[in-house]
């Protein structure tokens, strides 16, 4: 599993809560402490694996921020001069968790801003709020205090919220109260100041006409100022304020070292002491606080069953206790997670308010029925088995469970049980911690589906279709049009490298090349060669896009099989420059690799030849023995021609009995005649065919490069003159242009 410091930092402060408290403390308060420590760790598995976490060092030193003049909770103007509860606090917890640190002071609304660009990585005295949960999370509240109105003595305008209307209201910039007042309607009438302090002093001063801020700091700050003309009303503003400690949104593993030193400082009675030292002389918070332990007796009751008379000896062991009791219960009550603790019998006792908020069921509804009403009949019955069997044998359990909220509506739990057993190992409880997984299966049932979706449209494509793995380039996924594209039969193509395939390797490369910097291929003509088909080769327009299948990163490739298509092109393009009966190049391509040679021979100072023939007496052939076999003539005079110039030579057949040679590279014109003689007597020898004996003779043109013309159409013109004068002068031989022939007129065939 991949770790960063805080991660590692935090498991080994696990073990050493599991030593410590067992050395230390009674049953009962060992379990409850390790049920929160233990069973939340489920809920921070994905933050800890997950390549996005941070990953910051324990030797990194956390820029901590104090707010200025915020008594109790926070005293001081200067970083040097930080004091106060949770400054005190903060320090017995950093250095339980192994926590480097420098603490920062600042007014409020800085110090928050500060915070929000990513300058401060804690807070250590933030209010919670849904707003504020967007950009922090927070630890268990380390104190609760309610919000109040400050006014001056013998106002009387002013007696609850109701008569704020029109006032001019004094908040200390980005506090809780600030907050409250805009959702009251107040914005405009606000008046933003840095700290207590100065709120109180503006107010005292005759200025502004209320102050809304938490009624412990106003009153610490009044008695701190000797400020005596202003007072707090008797009704409370509608705003309760949780402060914890506070950190950058999405930095789990940090969060939990400070979370489990907390639950160590309190145990071990720092956290007490702290709170009396700062806390224990003002009466109004005490009665919250001892509201706050009211509310948490079921559970103090249930872990301390059997046990409490012999732990409550002295009142400093109580007091120590209820220290302890409420740091934990808060834990439970702010707990992401839903607590339920059953009796023996199954009978519910306890939950929390995560537990109302999923299921619909209130405290009051929940507590005293079995926990049966939220079976909704979709869990196996061999799940209830093997739950049951675990706990009855005193193991936990952990599973899912499908369940039925108040409203009848179905939602997915994932549950760990565990019995709880008092100091004789009797079974006395049981306790469940469970995270509504409803959101994710939905996520997981609809990517199931997705993938089954596609996995049959995939399937049953008409395109040939593969996936192949990132990581072996092995054939993960093919359908039966791409098992078809390489002839093999599906069983046989799982596993093999695609890249054998391919009749050009760095085609392949270029797409994993590509892939590998988020680029995706589309309709690349590809050249495959099949081995499984004889190396057959094969055409197909392919495109390529990377994704995640089964869980790991692919190559998902479709392949558009255009062989065909290619070879009808090819075909195509063939009938367009070649003779469809002789397989001869035709006057089209005859002219392109004229110029090229000519192109050629000015370049290398050479010389060239271009040699215009027809056929004598070829006509009777045809009206005697028919078309049919004067094609066989014809073709049959192209092997012969052929047969007698040299590879680098080029014959073309540019009419019904007309054809013309290129002879480049040649050293005069008696080279030339020398082809001529000898083309003519290979046409001279008998043609015989199906028992007929034929006979045809040729007359044949010479024109020469650069003394005949040094154009296409100059040589084709005068090769094509002096053939003429070959006809005129009794057929059945050869002439080489000389000017004289221009005087008469010649047709140029091409």
């Amino acid at each position: 599993m991949k770790t960063d410091g805080y991660t590692r930092g935090a498991s080994t402060q696990r073990q050493r809560i599991s030593r410590r408290l067992a050395d230390r403390y009674s049953l009962p308060v060992v379990l409850l402490l390790l049920f929160l420590t233990v069973f939340t760790l489920p809920l921070h598995a994905t933050s800890l694996n997950n390549d996005t976490a941070p990953n910051k060092s324990t030797e990194r030193t956390l820029i901590v921020g104090s707010e200025q003049n915020f008594p109790p909770l926070s005293t001081g103007m200067t970083d040097a001069e930080a004091g106060g509860f949770t400054v005190e606090l903060w320090r017995a917890v950093a250095a339980e968790a192994g926590l480097k640190y420098s603490i920062r002071v600042l007014p409020f609304g800085q110090l928050l801003d500060e915070f929000k660009a990513g300058h401060i990585d804690v807070l250590i005295n933030l209010a919670q709020s849904e707003e504020r949960r967007k950009f922090a999370d927070f630890t268990v509240p380390h104190e609760i205090v309610h919000g109040a109105m400050f006014v001056r003595k013998g106002e009387t305008s002013i007696n609850n919220e109701a008569d704020l209307a029109h006032k001019s209201v004094i908040v200390v910039r980005g506090d809780l109260a600030h907050d409250y007042a805009i959702t009251l309607g107040l914005a405009s009438q606000l008046v933003l100041v840095d700290t207590a302090a100065d709120a109180m002093r503006m107010l005292a001063s005759g200025k502004g006409d209320v102050v809304l801020l938490s009624k412990l700091v106003g009153m610490l700050t009044l008695q701190e100022l000797d400020i005596h003309n202003v007072a707090a009303l008797l009704a409370q503003l509608g705003v309760v304020q949780k402060f914890s400690f506070a950190v950058q949104s999405g930095q789990r593993p940090l969060l939990d070292r400070i979370n489990e030193a907390m639950v160590i400082t309190s145990v071990q009675g720092t956290y007490g002491k702290l709170h009396e030292k700062w806390f224990g002389v003002y009466e109004d918070h005490n009665t919250d606080v001892s509201k706050l332990m009211l509310s948490a007796l079921p559970v103090a009751l249930l872990f301390l069953a059997g046990w409490g008379h012999t732990y409550f000896k002295s009142r400093k062991e109580r007091l120590a206790t209820e220290s302890k009791l409420r740091t934990l219960y808060t834990a439970m009550e702010q707990s992401p997670i839903s607590v339920v603790i059953t009796s023996i019998e199954a009978n519910i006792e306890y939950v929390n308010p995560r537990f109302s908020e999923v299921t619909g069921y209130s405290s009051k509804e929940a507590i005293g029925r079995n926990p049966r009403i939220l079976q909704s009949s979709q869990t196996p019955n061999e799940t209830f088995v093997e739950l049951w069997g675990k706990l009855t044998s005193g193991q936990p359990w952990h599973g899912e469970l499908i369940n039925k909220r108040k409203n009848g509506e179905i939602y997915w739990e994932d549950a760990h049980i565990a019995p709880v057993k008092d100091m004789s190992g009797k079974i006395t409880h049981y306790v469940a911690a469970k995270v509504d997984i409803t959101e994710r299966k939905r996520i997981e049932e609809l990517n199931k589906q997705s993938e089954e979706r596609l996995h049959f449209i995939l399937e049953n494509s008409p395109i040939a279709v593969r996936i192949t793995s990132m990581r072996t380039h092995a054939v993960i996924f093919a359908n039966h049009s791409y098992n078809e594209l390489i002839g093999m039969t599906p069983e046989a193509v799982i596993g093999i490298d695609p890249r054998i395939y391919y009749a050009q390797q760095h085609d392949y490369e270029y797409v994993l090349e590509q892939l590998g910097r988020g680029r995706r291929i589309t309709n690349r003509l590809m050249e495959l060669s099949i081995p499984s088909l004889g190396n057959m080769t094969k055409w197909a327009l392919a495109s390529y896009l990377q994704l995640e299948y089964n869980g790991e990163a692919a190559v998902l490739g479709w392949f558009y099989d255009i062989t065909d298509r290619k070879a009808m092109e090819e075909q195509v393009q063939r009938l367009a420059q070649y003779d469809p009966l002789t397989d001869l190049p035709n006057r089209r391509l005859f002219s392109d690799r004229l110029q090229q040679a000519l192109a050629l021979a000015e370049r290398d100072r050479t010389r060239l030849a271009v040699m215009f023939l027809d056929l004598d007496r070829f006509k009777p052939i045809n009206d005697k023995y028919g078309h049919a076999m004067g094609d066989v003539v014809l073709k049959e005079v192209a092997t012969r021609i052929q047969s007698s110039l040299r590879a680098s030579d080029t014959l073309a057949r540019i009419g019904g009995d007309e054809f013309v040679v290129l002879l480049p590279n040649v050293s005069s014109a008696s080279d030339v005649m020398g082809v001529a003689e000898k083309v003519r007597e290979v046409l001279n020898q008998p043609f015989i065919e199906d028992g007929q004996v034929m006979s045809l003779s040729s007359s044949a043109g010479i024109a020469l490069y650069p003394e005949h013309g040094d154009t296409e159409q100059s040589l084709v013109r005068n090769a094509d003159t002096a053939m003429y004068y070959a006809k005129e002068d009794g057929r059945n031989n050869v002439q080489v242009y000389h000017p004289e022939m221009s005087a008469r007129e010649s047709v140029n065939p091409l």
